[in-house]
């Protein structure tokens, strides 16, 4: 199972860290995740909480008490213009347009409870 393997834990005791977004309606936000945003499910807890990704990133969307909306989380894409069309065309709500920092490109989406996705192409050592 995906899930299982991608936690895995390093020699060191620890895994990748995952961060947590609060979501008020679950059913909505999982929706807008996967069917706008790309995300695939990787675990589901009735309708409560759920674990999705896409590519390396993984995000535990839950109603509970272990966050607050608002968070932010950044990313690292390989293409973010590619993204960004995909996303005006899926119709997300997009809270930054791409923005050349130099070295870089960023790109901010934003959920439907205010949290932030970051989506940054790194272009050339600074």
């Amino acid at each position: 199972m995906k899930y299982e393997k991608q936690f895995e834990m390093l020699a060191d005791g620890f895994g990748p860290a995952v961060p947590v977004f609060r979501v008020h309606d679950f059913a909505e936000s999982l929706a807008y995740y996967c069917q706008t945003l790309g995300f695939e499910i990787e675990w589901q807890e009735a309708t409560r909480s759920a674990y999705i990704s896409r590519g390396a990133c993984t995000i535990l969307l839950t109603v509970d008490d272990q966050s607050q909306s608002g968070m932010w989380v950044r990313a690292e894409a390989n293409n973010v213009n590619v993204l960004f069309e995909e996303y005006l065309v899926a119709g997300a709500k997009i809270a930054k347009s791409p923005t050349d920092f130099g070295s870089s490109l960023e790109m901010q989406i934003e959920d439907l409870d205010g949290n932030i996705l970051s989506l940054w192409e790194i272009r050339a050592e600074p």
